[in-house]
């Protein structure tokens, strides 16, 4: 700059002459806000587009100085030589990650969150994991700590806040709704008048009575369908407004990568016009092949960046709904508790939340195959005019044809699902009755019954895979009949149309970016419109009632426990369970409530409780409260945590509890004492193993790989013998697997099912089975498919340029070690999210069946908590395992990028002795080998449980305890212990308020003894 401002307006300079460019003095300021700048990202870009940039008088002086033989200005040529060294120091240091101070700490924790631009854009921060991944198996202590971005509680936070808002829009066009509704019934006829008024007899009414009643049950469905009304329409504005910023940076990214992938046909059709030209100087020739990487690596990498944010988006939408689910299950009144099951709401955290995240990965493609289809048109016809509309009919043909095949596969589907359930039915009745029909000799029977259920199965799947083999037929014969369709009626509609290597390339490229969009988009439409019943469900839930928190007050100044007047039922609708109860119990008294089966001893408590719906009257609870409920809740943690229940831990306190609950002679039988785990216990399904060891890993990175076009009808004919085949074979190993397993089972002696979860077992006929079956056939059928494209892409290549064999080695050497990598990394982190992720549905499923428990308790709080954490341990496996994935695409990106590159640069070298078309033919399919997007689980103990939960309640600094028949699974004299130490006169809660139901016939006994 110093020297610049020196020639212009220098001593020594003069006035007359011209200035210097103003690149010379904007330059230097470009440098001057580069040091400004702290961001690697713009500085890496800063200083390579600096570098590409003065590319071009790097050559310009240098050749100057070599053809003159002198160099004119030598201080200004210096100074750019050294300049050009320095900032190729400073582009390499930019790409060193230089980690601020105060988040050195933070980058232990999370090597992301210190990565530098280049290594985020690469995924090299990730490299320590899959180096680690591939030495030794990873552990849950293996994965790094969530940024603060990517918690539960960042998350959830955000969704619930605009859940909130939207659900209030929701509730307000609800209520307009029902008002609409309520004014139409008022302005019915038989709201204004009536027969008798007209003077209708009594003896026609009698005789129109049947008639009423119809319309009488019609009017009540319909009243009952309007009291089912929920807010609807407010999860999707939720989650858009929710994560808005992620939705549009994946957009911008998915929109780049679209638009250049047209720039790809355009520079084929420019190196094919080079090969034909031979006036063409070389080094345009070379400028195309730089091209064709440049844009080959930017569109990987814009396509990268956009698969990672919408993963992860779909990772965040997954994670905001499980915890909002959660957090409603809580707070859920009466009335929606009653409209589902506990599996159906624990459906609503595994399925319906999973089918959200599964299609918000790909909802971008709703605008982006629009997109494509678009632009695709618009070039193909500059190129051959109205003749595409003949191969963009044939491709529109084959959408019926496809949705035909795909209704016959769904009804096969349907079918064999009735079969496997029929199957898996009996397999359960026979382990439950294993001792019974080993005593009876009942196997063969029972075995022939499963093997003919089980050859059904196989008929119908061999349908279904002949059916698959007719589709892979028809998809494999689709490039060339588009093909031979457009350039038939290009040729044959006028004699100027002259179809060279230049057009028919460029056009088959082009037809093959269309290809895509018109493939997704209707299996895009299917999968939203199955996403619509998960909303629905969703909405639903969430949508729905929460408890009264009011109905039961906590006034100091009454007695322990007030009833005044209190009518209380089961739902708002429901008729009442309890009628103008009036009850008064003073602090320290012990009440029993006497009663039959069905008489509301348990719809008292939990009227206490605030878990009925109070229709009249006043409930007022002085003091905390522990509860026992009748059916006893266990956690699945060790006994001390379920006796604890999140109390600080008093050693002498939880001594004398567990004496007197009668739990010592149990303690002593258990091998780990008070820390043995009690309740539901989960165990990793073994399929994992049986699933890592199938090639799956050839199918996650071959099926990103295009079929190979231009392949014949001949080869489409092969391909449709070998599934024949494959199909025949995978249907003969399913039956010899599934009759020696069955056969290996009902022989094995009765202590295999003694120490054996029967739920393993079945899950070796059902989950296992289901991947002989499906899985690994279809696994196979597309590594097979998918390498012989890849071969024949290479021969082709090599056929063309022979030149190109010199860099196939190379190539599948890296490739080689790069998948040996990946799998070994990527099949740990998938056992580690199958590990984290059972907790949480467990977790849920216990939450919802004590949820009255944990109510009684106050304990809502710690238990979304909990929940959060147990949430968060399963993202610190899928987040890794999802940057994994986009590891793994980038680098085989990058190597289908250098086919391109060596396609197109060995063509440029064999230019004299190339023809045009191999040219064409050569870089057409190297362009087709670059990787494409990845398509891609008890112990019980009986009267212990009751225990358990009657040694939480003593060990809770309660002052009410509500004891709902806490002796009916103990034995007499537990009974009789339990009410001396614990519930009597004498026991460990004699100052408490004890309100105990039992059954009469119980206490009747008890009190004769």
């Amino acid at each position: 700059l110093a020297l610049t401002l020196a020639e212009d307006y220098g001593a020594a300079s003069d006035s007359s002459s011209p200035k210097s460019p103003a690149v010379l003095y904007a330059n230097p300021v470009l440098f001057i806000v580069s040091w400004k700048a702290v961001d690697s990202g713009s500085l890496f870009l800063f200083w390579l587009l600096q570098i590409i940039c003065e590319i071009f008088p790097f050559q310009t002086l240098l050749r100057d100085a070599l053809n003159s033989g002198t160099v004119e200005d030598l201080p200004r040529f210096c100074l750019f030589y050294i300049s050009y060294g320095l900032q190729l120091i400073s582009l390499v240091l930019s790409a060193i990650a230089d980690v601020p101070a105060h988040r050195k700490e933070v980058a232990k924790k999370n090597p992301e969150a210190g990565a530098a631009f280049l290594s985020r854009v690469t995924f090299n921060w990730f490299n320590w994991m899959v180096i680690n991944g591939y030495r030794r198996p990873l552990v849950q202590e293996d994965m790094w700590e969530l940024s603060e971005k990517d918690s539960t509680n960042f998350i959830s936070r955000e969704f619930e806040e605009m859940m909130k808002q939207e659900l209030r829009k929701a509730h307000s066009r609800l209520q307009k709704k029902k008002m609409k509704m309520k004014m139409k019934k008022i302005s019915r006829p038989e709201h204004q008048q009536n027969g008798l008024n007209k003077g209708i007899s009594q003896d026609v009414l009698v005789l129109e009575e049947t008639g009423e009643q119809k319309k009488k049950k019609k009017k009540e469905k319909k009243e009952k369908k309007s009291s089912s009304l929920y807010p609807d329409s407010w999860l999707v504005p939720t989650i858009l407004k929710s994560f808005k910023g992620m939705l549009w940076e994946s957009a911008l990214f998915k929109l780049l990568q679209d638009l250049l992938a047209f720039a790809s046909p355009q520079l084929l059709k420019v190196m094919i016009s080079f090969a034909q030209n031979k006036d063409i100087h070389t080094w345009q020739g070379y400028l195309y092949a730089v091209l064709l990487l440049v844009v080959a690596i930017l569109q990987s990498i814009f396509l990268q960046q956009y698969f990672q944010r919408c993963f992860v988006l779909g990772m965040k939408v997954r994670t905001a709904i499980m915890a909002a689910v959660y957090k409603k299950a809580l707070v859920v009144s009466n009335d929606a508790r009653k409209e589902s099951t506990v599996g159906e709401t624990v459906n609503l955290m595994s399925a319906d939340a999973q089918r959200f995240n599964d299609v918000t990965n790909f909802i971008h493609l709703l605008w982006s195959c629009p997109l494509q289809i678009i632009l695709s048109i618009v070039f193909l016809w500059m190129e051959l005019g109205p003749s595409v509309l003949a191969g963009l009919l044939v491709m529109v043909l084959m959408v019926p044809i496809n949705g035909l095949l795909a209704t016959k596969s769904k009804t096969y589907q349907m079918e064999n699902m009735k079969l496997k359930d029929k199957r898996m039915k009996i397999m359960n009745e026979i382990l439950n009755g294993i001792k019974i029909l080993k005593l009876y000799a009942w196997e063969p029977s029972f075995e022939a019954q499963v093997q003919d259920i089980r050859e059904q199965e196989l008929k119908v799947m061999r349908k279904f895979a002949y059916l698959s083999s007719v589709s892979t037929f028809i998809f494999s014969c689709a490039p060339a009949l588009v093909s031979l369709a457009t350039f038939a009626v290009f040729v044959s509609v006028s004699p100027d149309n002259i179809l060279d290597a230049e057009k028919a390339f460029t056009s088959i490229s082009l037809f093959n970016i269309l290809r895509f969009p018109l493939a997704m988009l209707p299996m895009l439409i299917s999968s939203m419109v199955q996403t619509v019943v998960s909303r629905k469900r969703l909405e639903k839930f969430l949508g729905g009632e929460d408890l009264d928190t009011n109905a039961v007050q906590n006034d100091s100044s009454y007695t322990a426990v007030t009833l005044r007047n209190g009518t209380f039922a089961w739902g708002s609708d429901a008729d009442p369970v309890l009628r103008n109860v009036n009850l008064e119990i003073n602090p320290g008294h012990l009440v029993a409530v006497v009663g039959a089966v069905g008489s509301g001893k348990s719809s008292l408590i939990s009227a206490m409780l605030g878990e009925m719906h109070n229709l009249s009257g006043s409930i007022n609870i002085k003091g905390d409260v522990a509860y026992v409920p009748q059916q006893a809740w266990i956690q699945n943690a060790t006994l001390k945590d379920n006796i604890l229940f999140g109390s600080d831990p008093d050693e002498r306190r939880f001594n004398r509890v567990v004496e007197a609950c009668a739990l010592k002679p149990d303690l002593e039988l258990l091998p780990g004492g008070v820390q043995t785990e009690i309740g539901e216990k989960v165990r990793l399904n073994p399929v994992i193993i049986l699933y890592c060891l199938s090639p799956h890993w050839m199918m996650m990175i071959m099926m990103r790989m295009m079929m190979v076009y231009l392949q014949g009808i001949n080869l489409s004919f092969l391909v449709f013998v070998g599934t024949l085949l494959l199909a025949d074979g995978a249907i003969h190993a399913s039956r010899t697997l599934h009759s020696r397993l069955l056969s290996n089972i009902l022989r094995v002696p009765m202590l295999f099912f003694d120490t054996t979860p029967s739920g393993r077992v079945v899950n070796r006929f059902a989950k296992d089975m289901f991947t002989v079956d499906e899985m690994i056939p279809m696994s196979f059928r597309s590594w097979v498919l998918c390498l012989l494209g890849v071969l024949g892409t290479l021969f082709v290549i090599c056929l063309a340029t022979p030149i190109f064999t010199a860099i196939i080695v190379p190539l599948a050497v890296v490739y080689y070690f790069v998948q040996r990598f990946y799998v070994a990394t990527s099949r740990q982190l998938r056992r580690l999210d199958s590990v984290s992720r059972s907790p949480i549905y467990s977790h849920f499923g216990e939450t919802v069946s004590g949820l009255s428990v944990i109510r009684a308790y106050g304990h809502q709080e710690r238990f979304l908590q909990r929940n959060r954490t147990t949430i968060d341990e399963n993202l610190k496996s899928v987040y890794p395992w999802i940057v994994s994935n986009r590891w793994l695409a980038i680098r085989l990106e990058f190597l289908g990028n250098l086919v391109v590159f060596f396609s197109a640069l060995f063509a440029v070298i064999s230019r004299d002795s190339l023809d045009s078309g191999l040219v064409g033919l050569s870089i057409s399919y190297a362009l087709n080998v670059r990787p494409r997007p990845f398509k891609y689980v008890t112990m019980n103990y009986g009267g212990q449980k009751q225990r358990v939960s009657l040694a939480r309640a003593a060990f809770s600094s309660a002052d009410i305890y509500l004891l709902d028949d806490p002796l009916s699974a103990v034995d007499s004299h537990v009974g009789k212990h339990l009410f001396e130490k614990v519930i009597g006169p004498r026991g460990l809660l004699k100052d408490k308020v004890r309100s105990s139901l039992h059954h009469l016939n119980y206490l009747l006994l008890t009190c004769l003894k």
